[in-house]
């Protein structure tokens, strides 16, 4: 017998100070590592094939260490729009308040606090369809692509781009509220207590 109870984050740690904003402007961040197996260069590759207005609407801002074996892909990024790569910061919540949408499109991934990290702090997020990310969104916080598929990626920014402002800061809402429901501490807590309780009872 096996009980899966999710890793939950701190809440009130990861959570927005400043004001909800939505514009024309369209900012994408990921905190989840700009590792080959975390697919960021596949939306790389999907803004390049953007129409020119389109590509002006976006900024790409990625919080991560160092990538020696991404060196050719992190060079190419500022040409294909506007790109930030400002490292591994020790407290990633003023960079990701800046933002719209997070990312996290691994095809290779154990448990994505990264993932809750950035709908906690109010940002629906686009994953790959890798199972471990799919669970962590629904279709008010969050949009499936195919893992390593650049057109899949293109199709989900056009989606975005094409949403109202108003419509955007509903799913920043809508982020927020789900990991209220599925990853505060206190869930954890309460599930892991109650198979305690369950294999105590016999």
């Amino acid at each position: 017998r096996y009980h899966v109870i999710p890793n939950c984050i701190d809440l009130d740690y990861w959570k927005r100070r400043a004001p909800l904003s939505t514009g024309g402007h369209i900012t994408l961040i990921s905190n989840a590592g700009a590792s080959r197996h975390k697919g960021w260069h596949h939306l790389m590759e999907a803004i390049a094939g953007l129409e020119a207005a389109e590509k002006s609407r976006l900024s790409v801002c990625m919080l991560a260490r160092h990538e020696p074996e991404m060196e050719k892909e992190l060079a190419e990024a500022g040409n294909i729009c506007d790109f930030q790569y400002p490292g591994f910061l020790s407290d990633a919540r003023p960079e990701l308040e800046k933002a719209d949408v997070g990312f996290v499109l691994s095809y290779k991934e154990a448990c994505s606090f990264a993932c809750r990290e950035m709908l906690a702090m109010s940002l629906p997020v686009i994953v790959s369809d890798f199972m471990i990310l799919v669970n962590n969104i629904n279709e008010k916080c969050g949009w499936v692509t195919k893992a390593k598929d650049a057109d899949s990626i293109r199709a989900v920014l056009r989606q975005i781009l094409a949403l109202p402002p108003q419509e955007l800061e509903a799913m920043k809402i809508a982020a927020r509220a789900k990991a209220e429901a599925d990853f505060s501490l206190e869930k954890m807590a309460k599930d892991t207590n109650a198979v305690y309780a369950a294999i105590l009872r016999g």
